[in-house]
């Protein structure tokens, strides 16, 4: 009698050992949902963050209002050849057209009605050469990259964001 005794008390803590992990399970989907919950809420009012060097690292603050020169904006690459952000590493998997997780942040240097040349010297503006455009032979792991090239392509009109 005192063995099958022993048995239901082994039994009745292994219960006791399952529920509670059920609870922190299920603690833990309730404190993921409500970070997701949270990132998304931060988002849809205008908070945008940017982690990368690619432009100044910090917290932005997204507002609606005609784009112009120097103004920094976040955009999603578009799903083209000449994009492959996602196949060599440079941005995360993810939900967006281009398969990319986040969008990019670039400050604009050309507007409606600019003329855009991109050469071998670098990326022109109406003719004046911006700093530090020139095109790289290689990335950062050396692998090599294809320039793009441009000549005297005028933009379009300017739209709203």
């Amino acid at each position: 009698m005192v063995m099958g005794t022993l048995g239901i008390y082994t039994e009745m803590a292994k219960g006791e050992e399952n529920g509670k992990r059920v609870s922190r399970l299920r603690w833990f989907a309730l404190g993921c949902l409500a970070g997701v919950t949270g990132v998304w809420a931060i988002c849809a009012i205008g908070l945008r963050v940017n982690g990368t060097a690619s432009e100044p690292i910090g917290i932005y603050w997204a507002i609606s209002k005609p784009p112009a020169r120097g103004d920094f904006v976040f955009a999603l690459p578009p799903p083209k050849p000449i994009f492959k952000l996602k196949e060599r590493g440079y941005l995360a998997a993810g939900p967006s057209p281009a398969g990319t997780w986040c969008a990019v942040i670039k400050e604009i240097a050309a507007v409606g009605g600019d003329r855009v040349t991109i050469g071998a010297e670098g990326v022109r503006v109406n003719g004046l050469l911006l700093k530090n455009s020139a095109p790289r032979p290689a990335d950062e792991a050396g692998r090599p990259l294809q320039p793009y090239y441009l000549n005297d392509f005028t933009l379009g009109p300017t739209s709203s964001c």
